[in-house]
């Protein structure tokens, strides 16, 4: 008998919110969970970045992950219903924990986040420097932002720079504060799709929780998630110059907020996380250990500028 003729390749299409997001159908958000898997397995990093490369490339893709030591991605054409060990957006085949979920939740919203957040290069390429924001706020790391008193310390603290796994970790803090926003003013018992939740976090990280308008709050007292996110595009002007103006990178981010609102994240699609009230006390375990995680981190570093410290001082006694 002949052999059954191949499978058509998956069609790219890029979405004008994403301009740097290639976006495969039927799986609008594979991009995102490769560069989640970077903070998950951070061996795969290398691996990951060139992939990207070639697949921005590309004409037709067709992403595959295989599941062993070595982490190898392919640009082969297969069918979407080709069965596969594991697939792109589906990363564990066991049923994660609610604290584990939480996790995943909390990690591909930082992901969005970082995505639109400006950032400076730190002096050295591990590090990330403080800039001033499009309203002339001092900012560090991914949109985190300072007090003049906080900026000048930690520039005297690093130099060089705040180190890129510091800034990581604060943006998961952060993210977890905005989604805590989010969630508190939601409607404790009817249950938000991933991408509401991811998209009203961005939101809220970006213009601060005092900046949600009384409509965007009043959906989602009421637990109509669909109308908050359809007000997104609303919240697209800065304050530059003393006058209130549209700003193109933020009109942007919110097409991309809306996008992933409708869309959902990674893992879950459209479906429907647990209700408001029961992420909240799973969030809170998740905090727990970021921020156990970003004290070891900050006293790691601590220590080592200590001892480079120490060993700077003993070269000059040494002269």
């Amino acid at each position: 008998a002949a052999a059954p003729p191949p499978a058509p390749p998956i069609p790219i299409s890029v979405h004008p919110a994403f301009p740097s997001l290639l976006i495969p159908s039927p799986h609008p958000n594979v991009i995102l969970f490769l560069r989640m898997l970077i903070e998950d397995r951070p061996e795969t990093s290398p691996k990951i970045d060139g992939f990207l490369g070639a697949a921005a490339a590309a004409t037709t893709l067709s992403i595959v992950l295989t599941a062993t030591p070595t982490t190898t991605f392919s640009t082969v054409p297969i069918a979407p219903t080709t069965p596969t060990t594991e697939t792109a957006l589906t990363k564990k085949s066991t049923t994660p924990t609610k604290a584990s979920t939480t996790y995943q939740v909390v990690n591909a919203t930082a992901e969005l986040i970082k995505h639109y957040e400006g950032s400076k290069p730190g002096k050295t390429s591990d590090t990330l420097g403080i800039y001033l924001d499009v309203a002339g706020n001092p900012t560090a790391c991914y949109g985190r932002l300072l007090t003049p008193t906080q900026a000048q310390a930690y520039r005297q603290q690093h130099p060089d720079g705040i180190p890129k796994t510091l800034c990581a970790q604060w943006l998961k803090q952060d993210t977890i504060t905005a989604m805590r926003t989010v969630l508190e003013q939601s409607n404790p018992t009817v249950p938000m799709k991933s991408g509401e939740l991811a998209a009203l976090t961005s939101l809220t990280y970006n213009i601060g929780e005092e900046n949600l308008g009384k409509g965007l709050r009043k959906n989602l007292a009421t637990g109509n998630y669909e109308a908050a996110t359809s007000l997104l595009p609303q919240y697209n002007k800065a304050v530059i110059g003393g006058i209130l103006q549209p700003v193109l990178g933020l009109t942007n981010r919110r097409q991309a907020e809306v996008h992933i609102a409708t869309s959902g994240l990674p893992y879950y699609n459209g479906k429907a996380l647990p209700p408001p009230e029961e992420l909240r006390n799973s969030l809170e375990a998740v905090a727990e250990e970021i921020n156990t995680k970003t004290a070891q981190l900050e006293g790691q570093i601590q220590r080592r500028q200590a001892l480079q410290l120490k060993r700077d001082q003993d070269l000059l006694l040494t002269r």
